[in-house]
């Protein structure tokens, strides 16, 4: 029953309203002869005229023959000629007319004065006079038709009004007046008179109002607000398919559209607007839509289609100025379109996306159990290795005291107490006593006076006793007190060995002897005689009368102490029994009975090691005992301190603090680092995945993924083509006689959208699928009742509802972009008016409209790869610092892409109180253009004044240049789309050029100081117009000024303040390396570069951690844990992309890396710079200064060694 239920009524009036409005005036309602930009051609001469009826081409000069009439009228068609431009490139719409007839209703009550026919008409500059051509049969005027149907119910037979000029010798015969006048009754109060006026006209209103329908559709009664907007839930988006790159936000533009939401999309300067409309219309077209675009600039048109061709998807969008070659381009790309396997890429992509995400994801990931990851380990580490004084602590903990002591308060409690009880006040190489554990004082004093009797009497006597010894026997030094005990066992041994044996045995090897005295089964290879020859040959070595019990054991002793005394021995000698070596025995007994004693109560190490460390040392340690008491002060409170330490796990802690000597104020510092280096082990130990990924590998990664995610990325044009390629030929079959017709259309290399439709219905539905053209356009274009699902209004900021009313009442769905910054719905002059009509916003915008009613998505990252001229300015005084800007290389550089000319103009009169349009000014702006043709005439050019009469001034100027100077004019008529032009601030209007040169046109007066009125600066949309300047200018702006900061009035109105502020931003300065707040793992790599002789500069910008230069190659530095994106597709490949094309060089830095060997990075990075710093060899401490060196000190630099060596006595050798 839903077809029954009454819908809202729309109120029409302020939609009709902004149709009627546009161009300000309408002389095909209301004509009223204009001699500024009307040429009347009443009183052309009469041959002229016959001339132009006949074969419709005439000079001016040969219509308005007289001379000072034909100058006026050669000026006037400058200005038609001028606006027609104007308004085909900014409104996409034809304006250049001849109008013949009036029929005036004024007298009946009505301002109605209307013309009767029109002629579309071209006017071509010929040197100093234009070609005046007809470029198309007469018609009606539309609102002539609508005025005398509306007024007097009459209805007009075009064909045969039309058919009366085809046998007519004049343009307008009298008896075209005659026939409509015959439709009118006596009563009817109009008048008619003949004329012929050439100037700008436009049917498009009339068209657009008749195109309305009263019901309107659901988007125009969701926009007159009397029909509600279903609430969009945060329903799941869809992976949006693309043919080009974006971001997050252009994915997530494009999955709202396919999702069939309406919005609006803030377009920001250098956003990817164009990319991202592609993007959103071949998804919708993939999806089987179709899409109309709609844009009053064709400018905006051609380059989308420009983008499509470049992506192979041309004659995808069908321009309403090339129909035939777009359809031809189409059908062209459906032939040549060739499957496209997405799944195995999309295979690939997710393999290589995963295993990339699994190594980033292992640095910020956290443990469980440590409770951080390993970036904020790694930072942390960073952070202490930054301080003034380091920590540098051993010290680890275990995997349960990381986990006790992630708060760190009960930890450094007890450290406090230990530190101010004096426990770190004495380290291991203070004190021997160190970590003593005595029970008592009076314990402590008992062992303390044996230490002192052991250092000051035992080992004195023991020691001589021992040296004796050593020389007896001719041995080298004891390496430990243990190797003293080993020789006096040696000597024992010997001893006893000859009172059984004679001497001589130690003389010959005994190994035989000791295989024949054995077991028989350990005999080897010896035969039965043989053993038992030296079996009784070993008895002969015993001394007379003298027996063993084990002759074998004796046999291996002797071997034994053979070998020992060789080892032992300084020059080889026969084991001897040495004298003295009881008494040394005995001493030596006792000395270590003693010492056992004593190293009990010694810290574990030195108790392990004591009686193995070298003799020297072992005196060292033994005169510390006996001297060294501060560990044993306040015994009773440190040991218990102590105790609560090692039950606090901290006992490895506390030992190496003590050997440091901690204070209070490095204590906190120094368990940090204790902590997290020993959560760095612990993770490392638990998770060894985290360091096995090597610098090579990481890369090989990201180059992986870098190639898979691009390839899938350009698939998606492949992949629809395929598609309407396979649609294609499913229709080529289903319709052949449409197919046919379509065929025959095409052979005449003329169409339209009209008569594709006609021709072939069926096949248009997938040709015509998406069609632009201007909302002017849209009402005289598109077929009645065609229809599409939804429509792109770009540039919607410019224009309101009204002027869009022919494309929103064809869709149901609705993108509006546009960007209220720099543009407003201000309208446009469609004739030329000696007091130009001032044009101010006096509806809302489409753009506003549909944000407000439907909601804005903005987009906010800028990809414009040359930057953004003035961005700091333009960012901060009209998007609130919303543009999120990568700064380009010759930024950092200081090489600005905005410069100022100052020209020096002429002194005034007073009497002058304007100063507009100064010579001198007037000459540079012309000199830079004609420099800028011939030396760079591969960039486009754009020149913009504050003032119409400066403007006409600088086009005269530049006009009679081109003439003197052929060669230029090939660079004039260049740059298609972006062609040179000279402009206005009014009337600029998203224009876009490599170069723009500001030239306001006004001077300082008498005083000095400027006028107070700076012309189109200071108009009150000024701020708009002055925004479009800054944008459009892609990669520089130069100022051509005869005024400077100091000369402009004291409170500057509209854009003026902001001209002001232009100056501040003239010679900007290089980037200091002074930064705060640093990424603690750059700041070491940093002092490394610097070092190398590279300028860093840490935190350059929040999204450049790290930027350098080394002369004129600049990188920013990008590490693992400062990636920049929204996804993984803009962190490892869209923006480093971005980076590179800006003229920096990417240098991607890993975290491991920077922490475990930032040196190599540091020449890995000075070699991308073009250092070759790996090739040189690196000096690892800095050159003395001059009080370093002999000079310094008074003293002689030369070296002696030779001198020296020349004056050693003869008896040295």
């Amino acid at each position: 029953m839903d077809e029954f239920v009454s819908k809202p009524r729309i109120n029409w009036e302020t939609w009709i309203r902004e149709i009627r409005d546009i161009g300000k005036s309408n002389g095909l309602t209301n004509f009223a002869f204009n001699p500024y930009g009307q040429i009347d051609l009443d009183r052309a001469h009469p041959s002229g005229i016959a001339q132009f009826t006949s074969s419709g081409t005439a000079l001016l000069s040969n219509l308005v023959r007289e001379p000072l009439a034909f100058a006026k009228a050669l000026t006037t068609a400058r200005r038609i000629k001028a606006k027609s431009n104007s308004q085909r490139t900014n409104f996409g719409i034809e304006t250049t007319y001849l109008v013949g007839g009036m029929a005036s209703l004024e007298q009946a009550g009505f301002d109605l004065n209307l013309p009767l026919l029109l002629w579309p008409v071209s006017l071509v500059r010929k040197t100093d006079d234009f070609e005046l051509t007809r470029t198309g049969s007469a018609f009606v005027n539309p609102a002539l038709e609508s005025a005398l149907f509306d007024t007097y119910g009459i209805i007009l037979d075009r064909a045969k009004l039309l058919s009366m000029l085809d046998t007519a010798s004049d343009l307008l015969p009298i008896a075209v007046i005659e026939y409509i006048s015959s439709l009118l009754s006596e009563k009817d109060p109009v008048e008619f008179r003949r004329g012929l006026v050439i100037g700008n006209f436009a049917i498009e209103p009339s068209l657009m109002e008749a195109d309305i329908n009263p019901e309107g559709n659901r988007l125009l009664r969701q926009l007159a607000e009397v029909s509600e907007v279903p609430e969009i839930g945060e329903e799941y988006l869809t992976e949006p398919r693309l043919v080009a790159d974006a971001d997050s936000t252009q994915k997530r533009i494009v999955a709202r559209a396919m999702r069939g939401d309406s919005f609006a999309v803030e377009t920001l300067p250098g956003t990817g607007y164009t990319q991202t409309v592609v993007n959103v219309l071949a998804a919708l077209v993939h999806d089987g839509k179709k899409v109309l675009v709609v844009t009053p600039r064709r400018q905006t048109i051609n380059e989308l289609s420009e983008r499509l061709a470049q992506l192979q998807l041309g004659g995808l969008l069908v321009r309403s100025s090339s129909v035939w070659l777009d359809v031809v381009g189409a059908i062209s790309r459906y032939e040549k379109a060739t499957p496209v396997d997405l799944v195995e890429a999309g295979v690939q992509l997710e393999a290589a996306s995963s295993n990339l995400e699994t190594y980033l994801e292992t640095f910020k990931k956290r443990n469980e159990r440590i409770g951080y990851s390993l970036l904020e380990i790694l930072e942390s580490l960073a952070k202490l290795a930054a301080m003034p004084n380091p920590p540098t602590t051993t010290a680890r903990l275990s995997l349960a005291g990381l986990e006790r002591y992630q708060d760190r308060t009960e930890a450094i409690t007890l450290l406090e107490a230990a530190q101010q009880s004096g426990l770190f006040k004495h380290g291991p190489a203070d004190s021997a006593w160190f970590g003593a554990n005595f029970e008592s004082d009076e314990q402590a004093q008992e062992f303390v006076s044996l230490a002192k009797h052991m250092h000051e009497v035992a080992y004195p006597a023991l020691e001589k006793m021992l040296d004796d010894i050593v020389v007896a026997a001719n041995f080298r030094s004891a390496k430990s007190l243990t190797e003293f005990g080993e020789y006096l066992t040696l000597c024992a041994g010997i001893a006893a060995s000859l009172d059984l044996f004679v001497p001589e045995v130690f003389d010959r090897d005994v190994t035989e002897l000791i295989e024949a005295t054995g077991p028989r089964h350990l005999g080897g290879k010896i035969s039965g005689s043989t053993r038992r020859r030296l079996k009784k040959l070993a008895k002969e070595y015993l001394r007379a009368g003298m027996s063993v019990n084990d002759l074998n054991q004796s046999l291996k002793d002797i071997k034994d102490q053979r070998d020992k005394w060789t080892e032992y021995s300084n020059i080889p000698s026969t084991p001897q029994i040495i004298a003295g070596f009881g008494d040394a025995q005995s001493a030596y007994r006792n000395f270590m009975s003693d010492a056992v004693r004593l190293v009990q109560y010694l810290d574990t190490d030195l108790r392990e090691k004591l009686f193995n460390i070298s003799v020297a040392e072992f005196v060292s340690r033994l005169a510390s005992l006996a001297n060294d008491l501060g560990p044993l002060e306040n015994l009773s409170s440190r040991n218990a301190t102590r105790a609560a330490l090692s039950a606090a796990g901290l006992e490895s802690v506390f030992r190496d603090f003590a050997r440091l000597h901690v204070d209070q104020d490095h204590l906190a510092a120094q368990f940090d680092q204790v902590w997290w280096q020993s959560a760095f082990e612990e993770l490392l130990k638990h998770e060894p995945a985290v360091a096995a990924y090597s610098t090579t590998q990481i890369n090989a990664l990201e180059q992986d993924f870098i190639e898979a995610d691009r390839h899938h990325n350009s698939l998606g044009v492949g992949v629809l083509n395929a598609m309407q390629a396979h649609e294609w030929k499913e229709k080529l079959d289903a319709n052949p006689v449409e197919s046919d017709s379509i065929r025959e259309l095409l052979r005449t290399k003329s169409a339209s959208f009209k008569s594709m439709v006609s021709a072939a219905p069926s096949l248009s539905n997938l040709l015509l699928g998406s069609f632009a053209a201007s909302p002017f356009e849209v009402a005289n274009l598109v077929s009645d009742g065609f229809t599409f699902d939804a429509v792109l209004l770009l540039d919607a900021a410019g224009t309101n509802v009204g002027e869009n009313i022919s494309a929103l009442q064809r869709a149901e769905q609705l993108i509006a972009f546009g960007d209220s910054a720099i543009a407003a719905p201000i309208g446009f002059e469609m004739e030329a008016n000696e007091v130009t009509t001032s044009l101010n916003a006096e509806s809302e915008s489409v753009f506003d409209k549909v944000a407000r009613i439907f909601g804005v998505e903005s987009m906010r990252k800028s990809w414009r790869p040359t930057g953004q001229t003035l961005g700091t300015l333009i960012n901060r005084e009209f998007y609130q610092n919303r543009i999120i800007f990568e700064p380009t290389a010759s930024d950092y550089s200081a090489k600005s892409n905005f410069d100022v000319l100052t020209v020096k103009a002429a002194e005034v009169s007073s009497s002058d109180f304007l100063n507009e349009s100064p010579d001198a000014e007037v000459f540079d702006t012309v000199q830079e253009v004609i420099r800028h043709a011939r030396k760079h005439p591969e960039g486009s050019l754009m020149v913009v004044a504050a003032s119409d009469v400066h403007a006409e001034r600088i086009s005269i100027e530049l006009a009679s240049k081109v003439l003197e100077n052929a060669d230029l004019k090939q660079f004039f008529d260049s740059h298609g789309d972006e062609k040179f032009e000279v402009t206005t601030l009014r009337t600029l209007s998203h224009r876009v050029a490599d170069r723009v040169i500001f030239s306001p046109g006004f001077g300082p007066l008498a005083s000095g100081k400027a006028s107070d009125n700076l012309g189109q600066l200071s108009e009150s949309n000024s701020r708009r117009t002055f925004a479009n300047l800054l944008v459009s200018a892609r990669k520089s702006l130069l100022l051509v000024t005869s005024l400077s900061q100091d000369s402009l009035p004291e409170e500057p109105v509209g854009a003026a303040k902001l001209f002001a502020k232009m100056f501040s931003y003239f010679g900007v300065q290089k980037p200091s390396e002074e930064t705060i707040d640093v990424d603690p793992m750059l700041n070491d790599l940093a002092l490394r570069l610097r070092k190398l002789g590279a300028h860093v500069t840490l935190g350059f910008t929040p999204r450049i951690s790290m930027a350098v230069s080394y002369g004129a190659a600049s990188a920013v530095i990008i590490p693992d844990w400062d990636l920049v994106g929204d996804d993984l597709s803009e962190k490892i490949r869209l923006r480093p992309a971005l980076l590179e094309a800006m003229g920096w060089i990417p240098i991607r830095v890993h975290a491991l890396e920077v922490f475990a060997d930032p040196q190599t990075l540091a020449l890995r990075i000075g070699d991308n710079l073009g250092m070759r710093v790996s090739a040189k060899e690196q000096v690892l401490f800095d050159d003395p200064s001059f009080e370093e060196t002999d000079a310094g000190w008074g003293e002689s630099g030369q070296n002696n060694d030779q001198r020296l060596l020349g004056d050693k006595p003869p008896h040295w050798g």
